[in-house]
């Protein structure tokens, strides 16, 4: 015998302006991936390497790792793929033999026009409708959001994380406030 599926609880589903920003910018940070991937079979993971190693040539998967915020055994991986791709070699490190560095290929560098068409052809898809105005408002608007998150972030390194017994303990004293506010 089969239950029917149980109604959301709308607890957890109130919709703020805070819930549908995070929403809506994760959404389009996806869909921008999926779009991009789809005209270069590239992953926006791999292409986060990419862009990187475009920027500055050479870098090791430590330094990788640490300025695309991300795991160093999950960089290990993308590198691998990019360099069965041939998009991507490893060298060992002149000056640390111990360490191996990403570089470009030829051949990523003979095509790299293709990942910038793509670019552009998601660029045109994503701003269609848009006016010039909007979008240049858009863009500034996005780039002080950038801002104010990457100078939190580093308030964040510097600030501890809360503990399990601070966050049950947070966890209690909402419950508490919401069970007295009915």
């Amino acid at each position: 015998m089969s239950q029917a599926p149980k109604q959301p609880d709308y607890r957890l589903r109130e919709e703020t302006p805070s819930v549908e920003f995070v929403e809506t910018l994760s959404s389009f940070g996806r869909l921008l991936g999926e779009t991009y991937h789809k005209r270069t079979l590239l992953s926006p993971n791999q292409t986060a390497i990419i862009t990187a190693l475009i920027a500055k040539d050479g870098q090791t998967q430590t330094e990788l790792a640490q300025v695309l915020h991300a795991h160093k055994v999950s960089v290990g991986i993308y590198l691998a793929e990019l360099e069965e791709l041939a998009l991507i070699e490893r060298r060992r490190h002149p000056s640390d033999g111990r360490a191996k560095c990403a570089y470009l290929t030829e051949i990523l560098k003979e095509n790299v026009h293709h990942g910038r068409n793509a670019m552009g052809d998601v660029h045109q898809i994503a701003i269609a409708g848009i006016s010039d105005a909007n979008y240049r408002t858009m863009m500034k608007c996005m780039k002080q959001m950038h801002s104010n998150l990457e100078a939190q972030r580093q308030i964040d390194i510097d600030t501890p994380p809360v503990n399990k017994m601070e966050f049950e303990s947070a966890l209690r004293a909402l419950s508490k406030l919401h069970e007295d506010a009915e």
